[in-house]
């Protein structure tokens, strides 16, 4: 809608349907989150990477063994 609130400007035509979508949008308010919510959001964000960084732990334990077989065939033939 601001896109064509700029080109009505610009060209210097205002409809009554553009001028209103404009000034309801200048009114309209983020919402605010309370501190619980934050506290919330901030456990479930935590809860995620961690769950993240145990993947990714197991992913490089089980290369790092799959290459040592690998090694330890190599060199045994």
């Amino acid at each position: 809608m601001r896109s064509k609130n700029r080109i009505a400007v610009s060209v210097g035509i205002i409809t009554p349907g553009l001028v209103a979508s404009a000034n309801v949008a200048s009114q309209i308010q983020p919402e605010q989150l309370s501190a619980h919510d934050d506290d919330v959001q901030d456990n479930s964000m935590m809860g995620f990477f961690a769950v993240g960084l145990v993947i990714n732990i197991a992913l490089v334990a089980a290369y790092f063994i799959w290459a040592y077989k690998q090694w330890k065939r190599k060199r045994d033939n």
